[in-house]
């Protein structure tokens, strides 16, 4: 056997509303344009990695692989040498390449076709007001602005930064979640007092921990680390933090 690359899936649901619902928060885009098929695809690729089809129950409706060129007729000769009978496409499904059932009678869709091209990854942007490189490139924030506006508001806003200093513009901006350092919790801390200084400007109540800005969460690591001018920690332990996101 030739096959190359693995093309797409198919699935039969009882609300395609819901499955494309679930596939695009998931990240895929809809590239339907023709058939009762819903078809979504990855935003930077050209082919639809996943069918929906419209059914009774949740069920596999086929899957499709690639075998381009020659690769193709060795294919088609294998299940031949194997006695493997070719059916026709079920219903709905795309037509052309080679149809057979798998031991499980499962559809099974090969087809002359190579899997698309996967786009050159993106450069990484940094915008942070240390980047050597910030005022030559387009996007980042300009000279003095301390957080960067958000270009996509209606997705799940993420924001990493040393210091928790921007936590109330970027809560205000929209971010939903935002990740701090830079204050080692305090370093210091005394009973029924916390933290005696954060090094920054938010309240010692923020020194550590999960602390809510309005509809926006900031979590700030005490981290393992100390100040190279307080090389110690008294009632404030080293944290490596595991956060452990889930979908409201």
């Amino acid at each position: 056997m030739a096959v190359r690359s693995f093309l797409h899936y198919a699935l039969e649901v009882p609300d395609q509303t819901v499955g494309q619902r679930f596939y695009e928060d998931f990240g895929l885009v809809d590239g339907t344009e023709r058939g009762d098929a819903v078809r979504l695809r990855p935003a930077r690729l050209g082919r639809e990695s996943v069918l929906l089809y419209g059914g009774a129950r949740k069920r596999l409706h086929h899957l499709c692989y690639g075998a381009p060129g020659p690769d193709f007729a060795r294919v088609r000769e294998s299940l031949q040498r194997a006695g493997v009978r070719e059916t026709d496409a079920p219903p709905g499904a795309p037509e052309g390449g080679i149809w057979i059932r798998d031991p499980d009678g499962n559809a099974v869709n090969v087809r002359d076709e190579a899997a698309p091209e996967a786009p050159g990854e993106a450069p990484l942007t940094l915008n942070g007001p240390g980047y050597v490189q910030r005022e030559a490139a387009r996007g980042y924030p300009e000279r003095g602005l301390r957080v960067a506006p958000r270009r996509h508001p209606e997705r799940f806003g993420f924001a990493v930064s040393h210091s928790p200093d921007p936590a109330p513009e970027l809560a205000a901006l929209g971010y939903n979640l935002m990740v701090f350092g830079h204050t080692h919790g305090g370093q210091v801390r005394m009973p029924f007092v916390g933290a005696l200084v954060t090094n920054s400007h938010v309240p010692r109540r923020m020194a550590s921990g999960l602390v809510r800005l309005g509809d926006a969460y900031a979590h700030i690591s005490p981290g393992l680390g100390t100040s190279k001018y307080a090389p110690f920690r008294f009632l404030c332990r080293p944290e490596a933090t595991l956060l452990e996101l889930r979908r409201r």
